[in-house]
């Protein structure tokens, strides 16, 4: 009996199903916790990343892949920050007239306003991060720079930009402690 294309093809293609009905909790718990994203959105990207996966199996294209778990993983992470990357477009898209914000039903005013202070005070600890850190965590957090792009823009290695990157998540974390709590 020979093997052919196809049934190497169906063969990865069942691998991968299972993988991902396998991760699929833990890849929402990790959209979820590293992205903060909602769990239906989390789900999404699951979804995208078995999808992509599959039409890279079928196109041939995963047997330069050698570890289907990896490439599967990979694929989510970028299925995240694609979705992260839509979301702040859409946030910083302007569908009115005037420009001005337009009137959230959720929010009432004492929200809004508890809001406004949450994000002077973020605005507050980023200001007290120690220079080093600064640029590296601006650069990611507003700018949505990959590591690799921070690193070069600064003349760092990419390892020490996760490491201040880490650093200063920690340090605002620490300043930001009790402004979160349930």
């Amino acid at each position: 009996m020979t093997t052919t294309l196809d049934d190497l093809t169906q063969e990865h293609l069942d691998q991968l199903t299972t993988l991902v009905e396998h991760f699929r909790p833990a890849m929402i718990l990790e959209g979820s916790r590293r992205y903060s994203l909602q769990p239906d959105l989390a789900e999404d990207c699951v979804q995208t990343t078995y999808l992509k996966v599959a039409r890279n199996i079928l196109k041939g294209d995963l047997n330069d892949h050698g570890n289907l778990r990896g490439y599967v993983w990979k694929s989510f992470y970028r299925a995240c920050l694609d979705q992260l990357h839509l979301q702040s477009h859409f946030r910083s898209c302007s569908f009115s007239e005037d420009d001005s914000p337009l009137p959230s039903r959720e929010q009432t005013p004492p929200a809004a306003m508890t809001t406004q202070e949450n994000l002077a005070k973020i605005q507050q600890a980023t200001a007290v991060l120690p220079s080093l850190y600064q640029d590296v965590f601006r650069l990611r957090t507003f700018e949505h720079l990959r590591y690799d792009l921070i690193a070069q823009r600064l003349g760092l290695a990419k390892n020490t930009v996760s490491i201040r990157l880490h650093r200063a998540r920690t340090f605002l974390q620490r300043h930001l402690e009790n402004l979160f709590r349930f």
